[in-house]
């Protein structure tokens, strides 16, 4: 259809022609369209009449990527006012903030949402449309998406022309997909947009001219009011203007939700405000707890062979030793000794299986990494081929760290899953050693931690190794070397996500054809030491008073308890079915003194059981 002479001008640069005709075909109803097929063609065609309102910017072309492209144009002063919108895959902050200072305006992120590409154009016409007016009025007005979220004072010419340009910024940012709040030094409220009202349901009129500690949930409320008493006494705010910074808020409901947030000050009638623009990024947490569950169930997929190995040996082991007692060839306890050594050993296998495979959420606690790291060794003995050396250099067996067992567990298992791919048919040595050590200034700054004294986690192999511009890259997401079927390229970024968050780092030296080793450095909590503590004495089993009830659907277990319990002293009556279990109980409930139940039963649960022998 023919348009109008003042339509805007869009030129997408895009070297996929599927994503080019998508975009072409949407834009082109509302807009004159420039379809460019790479990046030096783009820098070519700028310069011509019609020259495009607004770029999107594909970032991963080859020659030339979207970065150099934006470069190019911003340095060129016939060029750099157009705004750039950047339209990529990639999700991580730090990309975005490179697109950002390149002088982009904005991220698209792949798959593409018509509206939200709609509505992002048309935002960043709006703001170019009011910037010209204003800059003929005042000639010192920056873009206003720039004032929402920096230092306002800086950028405003006059008090008369912020005034005049108030319900300008307003309605722009009432049209933005993140909650936008302003305070003052106080806490105050003083603007809400719409999408704040969505992701805390207060309606505006609900929290203007009240303080924001009503959307600070209560185990934030002390660390919050300090943080304002803060910049009352310094007049500075502890995080950069700009820098993103995650946080939990409170909804009107009361549900606490993790949010995205930037925090910028400006200067009236020489006060300070504030400008807050936050995103909501639960479903992000929920992709990554998706995606931890995930990691979790590969790893449980590694273990089974090895598992069901050991689990042969051990049932062997016990199914001899209850034959040489049976036929009364072995002496008694030791036979038993046997039998309880083996069951252990399997208990033992089930618990490391469960660790994996629960869907558990984070949990950071002190814990000695020497004790976890040698039961990831054990596993691995049971995995690996025989042509595979495992050398255990585990020392320093007091020290302590701040993390999640259960996470650091699967990033142990995942970098000894890769070294043994590593190594292949032909094999090789396998080393993993724990040790204590100190990072100087130096050493600090090169690996982006703090100084002081850490635990060194080191997985070493002897295979094909990588190189550099593999070194470069194994820590991106979906990123990988593998066949589809050896992996999805995700096990390494999680691993790096996850000792990034103990306060840590990986770092990883590598060789083609010499192998390679991932150094984990994680922060050493320093605790009291307690070796001069008396070793506690086992108590001694008294003989106990009264009747206790006792449901397991296993008959085995029943009898196993009813042994114990009566050898102790006690009266025990004991059921496979809870029904008939309840049904004892209700005929003289004033007789049992306590109940042992199992969980998962038959016709009714152990907590429900509970529950309804409570209600006597």
């Amino acid at each position: 259809m023919n348009k109008e002479p003042n339509t805007p001008v869009v030129m997408i640069v895009d070297d996929v022609i599927e994503n080019l005709d998508v975009l072409v075909s949407l834009l082109s109803r509302h807009y004159r369209v420039i379809p460019i097929k790479d990046g030096e063609q783009a820098l070519k065609r700028v310069l011509l009449e019609p020259q495009p309102d607004i770029i999107l910017l594909d970032i991963m072309m080859p020659d030339m990527d979207g970065y150099e492209v934006c470069a190019e144009l911003k340095a060129n002063p016939h060029t750099k006012d157009i705004p750039v919108i950047f339209i990529t895959m990639r999700t991580d902050t730090i990309d975005e903030l490179r697109g950002l200072e390149l002088g982009a305006v904005d991220y698209i992120h792949k798959p593409i949402s018509h509206p939200i590409v709609l509505a992002r154009i048309r935002t960043q016409l709006a703001i170019q449309e009011s910037y010209r007016k204003l800059e003929e009025k005042n000639g010192h007005i920056h873009t206003l998406n720039e004032r929402l979220a920096q230092d306002v004072a800086e950028r405003v010419a006059s008090e008369k022309a912020l005034r005049e340009s108030e319900e300008r910024f307003r309605s722009l940012a009432q049209s933005a997909t993140d909650a936008i709040i302003s305070i003052d030094l106080d806490g105050i409220i003083h603007f809400f947009n719409k999408w704040a009202e969505k992701i805390f349901q207060y309606a505006a009129e609900e929290v203007l001219d009240h303080s924001i500690a009503m959307l600070v949930p209560e185990n934030y409320a002390k660390a919050h009011q300090d943080a304002i008493d803060r910049i009352k006494q310094t007049g500075r705010m502890r995080h950069k203007p700009g820098q993103v910074i995650t946080i939990t808020v409170k909804r009107k409901d009361g549900a606490e939700i993790p949010v995205e947030m930037t925090l910028s000050a400006w200067e009236v009638d020489g006060s300070l405000h504030f400008t807050a623009i936050m995103r909501d990024i639960t479903e992000r947490k929920h992709l990554e707890e998706r995606l931890a569950q995930s990691q979790r169930m590969e790893a449980v997929g590694t273990l089974a062979g090895g598992i069901a190995h050991d689990f042969n040996n051990i049932l062997g082991i016990i199914i001899g030793n209850a034959e040489l007692g049976t036929l009364g060839v072995s002496d008694l306890a030791e036979v038993t000794k046997n039998i309880l050594e083996a069951a252990t050993r399997g208990r033992d296998l089930v618990r490391r299986l469960l660790v994996f495979s629960r869907k558990t959420p984070t949990s950071k606690q002190r814990f000695n990494p020497a004790t976890l790291v040698r039961e990831v060794v054990q596993l691995m003995r049971s995995i690996l081929p025989a042509s595979i050396v495992i050398q255990d250099e585990i020392r320093d067996e007091n020290a302590q760290i701040r993390a999640d067992p259960a996470q650091l567990h699967q990033v142990m298992l995942n970098l000894c899953t890769n070294a043994r791919q590593a190594m292949g048919d032909k094999g090789g040595v396998l080393t993993v050693g724990v040790a204590r050590l100190s990072i100087d200034a130096e050493r600090a700054k090169q690996l982006a931690l703090n100084m002081g004294s850490h635990l060194e986690i080191r997985v070493q192999d002897t295979g094909s190794g990588m190189t550099e511009e593999v070194q470069h890259r194994i820590f991106e997401p979906f990123f990988t070397t593998k066949t589809k079927d050896k992996g999805t390229g995700l096990g390494l970024s999680v691993a790096y996500g996850t000792i990034r968050n103990c306060g840590g780092t990986i770092h990883v030296t590598s060789k083609p054809g010499q192998g390679t080793t991932f150094h984990l450095y994680i922060p050493e909590v320093v605790t009291p030491d307690n070796t001069d503590r008396p070793a506690a004495e086992l108590p001694v089993l008294k003989k106990g008073i009264g009747r206790i009830l006792v449901v397991d659907d296993e008959i085995g277990l029943v009898e196993i308890w009813e042994k114990l319990l009566t050898g102790l002293g006690y009266l025990v009556d004991g059921f496979t079915d809870p029904l008939e279990a309840l049904a004892r109980f209700h005929a003289a409930p004033h007789t049992f003194d306590a109940v042992l139940t199992d969980q998962t039963m038959p016709k009714m649960l152990g907590n429900t059981l509970g529950e309804e022998i409570l209600k006597n």
